[in-house]
């Protein structure tokens, strides 16, 4: 499950902790008790993906999950949807 603390949402922040040339599953979120709002993947660069993303500074947060390979960024993805959904939420999904 995608359970680590979230971290502030802006593309310094991304450069800085985020590996290039990595895939991974990200969930974007707001306030500081991370109410969900996005869940994607990037299956080739996440650092990237992140620091152009069409929600920056839409979202104030994101938690996010490396993978091995694009077939793992979506397992991960469907276990996201599939945990906010439990919990009530609902919002947009993309891939790239």
């Amino acid at each position: 499950m995608l359970d680590y603390k979230p971290v502030l949402f802006l593309p310094g922040v991304i450069r800085a902790i985020v590996d290039e040339g990595k895939p991974d599953t990200y969930v974007l979120g707001s306030s500081l008790k991370f109410d969900m709002g996005y869940v994607g993947r990037s299956d080739t660069c996440a650092r990237v993906r992140l620091s152009a993303h069409n929600h920056l500074y839409r979202f104030d947060y994101f938690i996010y999950k490396y993978a091995r390979d694009g077939k793992e960024t979506f397992l991960f993805e469907c276990e996201a949807i599939t945990c906010s959904y439990c919990v009530g939420h609902r919002f947009s999904i993309v891939i790239s």
